[in-house]
């Protein structure tokens, strides 16, 4: 229950009270207005409600529980809870209900579709057949889609919406369905406000979320107020104001009423916890005396409230879905599914922080993008020439001049949508007040005109922003200015360690070694899986054995967290690292009837993990050490001198190093990674260069990278057997990786509204790679390294203790 009441954070914020009304209850600060709202003899939902969720795309555990949390609320005896409490707001729809019976809603049953069988673009017929999957009578069934799922409109017009059609084909059964959209990495600015800094307005600091997930947090926000509009207005002819195609109902009646002194942008003047930075809820979070209690407002259909407030509840911020079911003989159902769109600010794609655009949707062609990154518009645009010479540098073929042309054309369409907007809600507001029916009529259809003028914008928006997204993410990382410019060949050694070895004997070459030795079975391999495939074994399982061991011991050392890591993962998460899981020359394993990957690199799932959240600052830097099994295809390696046995195959083990720290600090980590790369490989005592590698072979995600190629007695030339990247935040603007900086080094705009408070915007981290140990090639070095005259191998002293303490491969 503790995480219920929390979550009564999440559509309602407490505006400064008097301290001495701190002794009075709850009930006694009910002041009731008459209902507003015009009844129109439609039915109302009323019983005992099941709601039913529909999880559409990944969603954690600790996710849906903030959502069922609050469903579960509701029903709960408000004598229960610690007041203010959700059961109490929530009993104030029994307004609605002199003369029915007052619903009561329970949670019901839950179904995941994981895998979205409809895609990640939906569109509003696909919520309604996705409302349908769920229980239908006496039921609402709540769709929710995850932060990677498009829907028409959402961001763009709404955050969510609720509606009803038809069930069968009985003409008096009706569903009413609700959507709710996590916005976390397509529009928090609009959908997740306060929790997000505003698109408009003072861009002061967001409120933390209380359960430190804006995007769910944001959804239970929508939620809240959509749950109140499908219960009073369930089929849309309810109760609601003004025009029956675009009504001023429960779900869109508070227009936004704060804390004290609150304006656009501005969430008012809140009690905040100096501690944690977190908003202050009377009773929910126990944090202040009771003499400091606080006063909430909520505006619910008329009824004013001064102890609750829905807080974040614009009258655009509208998500959620619900299917529910009910008999009505005296309701002839519309033929047209009805969809509430409510007004929603457009969001600019210049600030660095927030994700670009609204939602991916069909396009007229190519791909459409399945996920959105957050791409800085307003850096590219100003930095012009910049990036220009950065794409020539790296050889890339990326559009710049189309990206920008795109991005300018979105700004304009987005004012347009937003001028529109605006005219189309002072329409509904000059329908409020008395009206004479000529003039209504007008109103009326100047209203309707406007929402279909809108509606096309909005799709027209929704294909130039999928199109913007599509070009701007081949542009690759911006490069270090100490990189050197062109290919491989012009890659400059920044250090050299010891010096190749000697032979007084004709050198072999690991292949020869592993056969005479009994290491190795290519045939079998290539009968069994296909070419570059191998068997090891004997002595050689013990090598790859201790060499892992060995290495994440070593790693461990210098404080990095040990991991395994799935070998398996989903497309979009291969794509957010910079790689590219399809084409003719993909280096990656795709599962066929499937969006998932075999891993290229441990790199991938490990980027994951944190993927879509905001971390404490002093939770960084984050630093990991990963075992995996490796899967690359090496398209276009074919006939290449280095091809031969181990040195490249489809299939290997691999230690590899991540750390996610500030922005600030990464050029240091990425220091300390080649470090303990040099420091393990001169321990091994093998031969060997590092080398600053230049532009044309960074590849997109690097802002710098350095290799490290060892000598190879048998092959005549080094070989690259470990490399580390600073990919500064091209990769967690893709994951949606975040961190809140605990203090800012910049002094507030206005330090009365921050006072008490340590809620930094937060910043995209920055993410580093190296690899520890790519086995078979670490094989190739020693075996071709440490052979002897009569055949037999030394192994180093290092790994003795991890092979269970042989020192020497012997003939057999």
């Amino acid at each position: 229950m503790a995480s219920a009441l929390i979550l009564l954070q999440l559509f309602v914020v407490l505006s400064t009270f008097h301290e001495s009304l701190a002794s009075r209850r709850l009930t006694e600060l009910l002041h009731d207005s008459p209902i507003l709202f015009q009844y129109h003899n439609g039915a109302l939902l009323s019983g005992d409600i099941s709601v039913n969720l529909l999880w559409y795309g990944s969603f954690k555990p600790s996710q849906k529980a903030i959502i069922t949390d609050f469903i579960t609320s509701l029903s709960t005896s408000p004598k229960s809870q610690i007041q203010p409490s959700v059961a109490t707001w929530w009993n104030t729809i029994n307004k609605y209900y002199s003369n029915a019976k007052k619903p009561s809603f329970r949670l019901g049953k839950q179904v995941s579709d994981p895998d979205c069988s409809f895609g990640k673009s939906l569109t509003d017929k696909h919520l309604i057949q996705l409302a349908a999957k769920a229980e239908q009578t006496n039921a609402v069934s709540v769709v929710l889609t995850a932060d990677d799922v498009a829907v028409v409109g959402f961001c763009s017009s709404r955050c969510g919406t609720h509606g009803s059609s038809p069930v069968g084909e009985t003409e008096n059964t009706k569903s009413a369905y609700i959507w709710v959209g996590n916005s976390e990495t397509q529009c928090p600015g609009q959908c997740a406000w306060p929790f997000h800094q505003p698109v408009y307005g003072p861009q002061g600091a967001p409120l933390i979320a209380p359960n430190n997930d804006v995007g769910l947090d944001g959804m239970v926000i929508n939620l809240a107020s959509l749950v109140a509009a499908v219960a009073t207005n369930p089929f849309g002819n309810g109760y609601y104001q003004g025009d029956a195609s675009a009504p001023l109902e429960a779900a869109s009646a508070c227009v936004g009423m704060y804390g004290k002194g609150a304006y656009p942008g501005y969430a008012g003047d809140l009690l905040v916890d100096s501690t944690t930075g977190s908003v202050v809820y009377l009773h929910l979070l126990h944090l202040f005396d009771q003499k400091h209690t606080m006063g909430l407002h909520c505006c619910f259909a008329g009824t004013t409230i001064q102890t609750l407030k829905l807080a974040s509840i614009p009258s655009t911020m509208q998500s959620s879905s619900t299917a529910i079911c009910s008999r009505l003989n005296h309701f002839k159902p519309p033929t047209i599914t009805r969809s509430h769109r409510f007004p929603l600010l457009i969001r600019a794609l210049s600030s660095p922080t927030v994700v670009d655009s609204t939602t991916t949707a069909l396009v007229d062609s190519g791909v459409k993008p399945q996920w959105k990154a957050a791409i800085d518009f307003k850096s590219i645009l100003e930095n012009k020439s910049a990036v220009a010479e950065n794409l020539k540098n790296r050889n890339s073929s990326a559009n710049l001049e189309l990206v920008i042309e795109l991005y300018q054309r979105l700004l304009e369409l987005q004012k347009e949508v937003e001028d529109l907007r605006y005219e189309r809600n002072t329409v509904a507001n000059k329908m409020k007040g008395k009206v004479e029916p000529l003039e209504r009529q007008r109103l009326i259809e100047e209203g309707k005109n406007l929402k279909e003028k809108l509606v096309t914008l909005e799709e027209d928006l929704i294909k130039l922003t999928d199109a913007l997204q599509r070009e701007a993410q081949c542009i690759p990382n911006m490069t270090h200015p100490d990189v050197p410019i062109g290919g491989e060949d012009d890659s400059i050694i920044r250090k050299m360690v010891g010096m190749p070895r000697d032979f007084t004997f004709s050198i072999k070459d690991h292949v020869q070694i592993g056969k005479e030795l009994d290491l190795f079975d290519f045939d079998a391999a290539a009968e069994v899986s296909g070419s570059k495939f191998y068997y090891l074994k004997n002595e050689a399982v013990l090598l790859e054995m201790g060499l892992i061991n060995w290495t994440l011991s070593e790693v461990m050392k210098r404080g990095f967290t040990p991991l395994t890591t799935p070998e398996i993962a989903r497309s979009f998460v291969v794509e957010k690292c910079g790689f590219q899981p399809r084409g003719d020359n993909t280096q990656v394993y795709s599962i066929e009837g499937s969006d998932q990957c075999l891993i290229g690199t441990a790199e991938i799932p490990v980027g994951g993990i944190h993927m879509d959240s905001i971390l404490g600052d002093s939770s960084l830097p984050l630093k990991y050490v990963a075992f995996s099994h490796c899967f690359r295809t090496e398209a276009g390696a074919a006939g290449v001198s280095t091809s031969r046995g181990l040195y490249r195959v489809h299939q290997f083990s691999k230690v590899e190093m991540f750390i996610l720290c500030r922005p600030e600090e990464s050029n240091a980590y990425h220091e300390e990674l080649i470090e303990i790369e040099e420091e393990l490989f001169s321990k091994l005592g093998l031969h060997f260069k590092t080398l600053d590698m230049a532009t044309g072979d960074l590849g997109a995600p690097a802002y710098r990278k350095y290799d490290i190629e060892a000598w190879m007695p048998g092959l005549g030339r080094y070989g690259e057997i470990s490399s580390a990247s600073n990919c500064t935040d091209y990769q967690s603007r893709r994951l949606g990786i975040r961190y809140r900086p605990e203090n800012s080094t910049s002094p507030p705009t206005n330090p009365k509204k921050t006072k008490g408070r340590n809620v930094s915007p937060p910043e995209f981290v920055h993410t580093l790679n190296a690899t520890a140990c790519a086995v078979p090639r670490m094989i190739v070095c020693l075996l071709e390294n440490y052979q002897q005259e009569d055949g037999s191998v030394v192994i180093p002293e290092p790994l003795r203790p991890f092979m269970g303490g042989i020192q020497v491969i012997t003939p057999k």
